[in-house]
This record gives structure tokens, sequence and C-alpha cells, in this order.
């Protein structure tokens, strides 16, 4: 008979239950959110994402922001600072400028707060009257459409970080009328998440934002989100949508990059040595850009092709 310890241990936790959600939960939305985007005719006007898509999206986009609430939580408090109660977008900021006085706060206030517009109107299910004229064969020729009294957003009126005509944000190029949030909408915030994980592994201990991305996909375990995101880049058929997508990744890899560690493979670093485009380290050890398809062999050097 085991003899019982009278030994007394004490932990202590500090809780943070939504970090987990990107890790565990969103590979399987951005791959469902995926399949029913590359189903669409991109040849053709569409007023909206398929409820498939737009489900899976919006889903993710909103367990995205939990996550990066509940470190952003995780950081005040082990730097021992109170919350401003102004939001992500501020706290972030503020806490990123302490660090560093180079820092583009401004910026990342901006881009933070499209993020959180985008949460809030799928939380607060903002609600639209839309008309929708179609031809005789159902394609769309035009639409009208106008948000409900009362739906609005005071922190999008505010912001001045929304297009009204276009209805996307100013920097993300979000969609903020919510039955157009799909796929591309969903990646962008990846896009940040990482870069903001990125950013805290630089300018704080490991501790503060103890993020580990591992999943099994295509029979191959992929231990970095940032080569996870670089295989839905590589493969999105819709190339001119990607080429306005690399316009806005470009813009943040330019104001951020130096601001995110230069050995670790975050996406925004995770470029084409030849062309500078994204996605080039895969999955499966695939180094290989789908711009110019320059590709590096493992086992046999460069291959130009």
């Amino acid at each position: 008979m085991t003899k019982q310890s009278k030994t007394i241990n004490k932990q202590k936790l500090v809780t943070v239950v939504t970090a987990n959600y990107v890790d565990m939960l969103l590979p399987e939305l951005l791959e469902k959110s995926l399949e029913a985007y590359l189903k669409k005719d991109f040849s053709k006007r569409h007023f909206q994402v398929s409820v498939f898509e737009n489900t899976h999206s919006t889903a993710g986009i909103v367990l995205t922001v939990l996550a990066m609430e509940a470190y952003r939580n995780r950081i005040y408090y082990l730097e021992n600072k109170a919350l401003s109660k102004k939001g992500l977008a501020e706290d972030l900021g503020e806490v990123f400028k302490i660090k560093d006085k180079s820092f583009p706060a401004n910026l990342l206030k901006e881009i933070l707060t499209e993020v959180e517009i985008v949460r809030d109107v799928i939380v607060h299910n903002h609600l639209y009257e839309v008309e929708i004229v179609n031809d005789g064969n159902w394609d769309m020729i035009s639409h009208r459409q106008k948000l409900l009294k009362d739906y609005g957003d005071s922190k999008r009126l505010r912001s001045g970080l929304v297009t009204e005509q276009t209805r996307q944000t100013k920097n993300l190029k979000l969609s903020v009328q919510p039955a157009k949030i799909g796929f591309e909408d969903l990646f962008t915030i990846l896009v940040v998440f990482d870069m903001f994980v990125g950013m805290s592994d630089k300018h704080f201990p490991n501790s503060y934002v103890p993020f580990r991305f591992t999943h099994k996909f295509n029979g191959d375990w992929i231990t970095r989100l940032s080569h996870y995101l670089s295989y839905f880049y590589a493969n999105n058929l819709n190339k001119v949508r990607m080429k306005k997508l690399r316009e806005i990744y470009k813009k943040l890899r330019t104001a951020f990059i130096s601001f995110i560690p230069d050995n670790v493979d975050y996406f925004l670093r995770n470029v084409c040595p030849k062309c500078q485009d994204f996605g080039f380290h895969q999955p499966q050890k695939i180094y290989k850009c789908s711009n110019c398809v320059f590709e590096i062999k493992v086992n046999s050097g460069y291959v130009k092709k």
C-alpha cells in the first residue's frame, strides 16, 4: 500500500480560457469556409456569400478576437497594468508603445479597431434591408441596402475607418455587411492574429502569449500557424482577389515587420526570396512561391521553374 504523502503543494493559475480557440477550433472553421468559398463562380457578381461560408467565417472571427482579448488580459496581468476599458485596440497599441517608442501604435489601433468593428457587426447582429435586381438568368444586376434604425455601430461611425459606399474597412478591407463576411475576412484576421503573436514574442517573455499551434493537415503535422495559413494563400484559385489581399499584407509587412522576430517563421516573414510574395514555406516541407513559382527543393538546392 502506497504511503500517503503529507506534503501540501500549491499552484497559482491565471485562467485564460479563450486563448486556445485559434489552436483547437479555428482550423476546421477555416477549412470549411474555404471549401464553400472555392465553389463560387467568381466570374459573376454576388451580393452575399453562401450561408455555409458565412457561418464558419463569422464564428471563426468571433473566436479569434476572443483569443486576442484573452492574451491581452494575460499581458496586462503579468505587466501589473490595469485595463483601460477602452477596448482591445487601445490596450494593445498602448502596451506595445511602452515597450518600443518607435512602435506604430496608432496604425495598430486602427487595424484592431477594424477587427473589433467586424466582430461587433457579427455579435450584435446588425440588420439590413436589401433589394437585389437580377436578370432573367438570376444573375445580379444591382442592389440596394439600408442598415435598419437602431442597428448602427457608434464605434464604426466615430472611427472613420469604414467606407460606407463599399461597406469595407479602410486598412484591412474587411466587410461590415454581415451577409458578405466570408473566407477572406477570416483569413485576414488570422494574419493579424499571427502578427500579434509575433509582436508579443519579440516584446514579452514567451509565457505572456504562450500560443502553440499543432494541427494535422493532409497527413502532415503542422506546428506553425504561418505555414498553415500559407497553404490557403498559395492554393487560393481566385488570383484576382488574392492580388488585392497581397497589397493589404504588404502594407502590414512594411509597417510591422521590424517588430516581429526575424528568427521565427510568422506569416509576414514567410515570403518568397525572389519576389517577396507571401506563403512561401507551406506544410509538407514545400518551399514554393505561388506568384513567380520560384521553388527550393529541400534535398537538391535551388530550382527555378
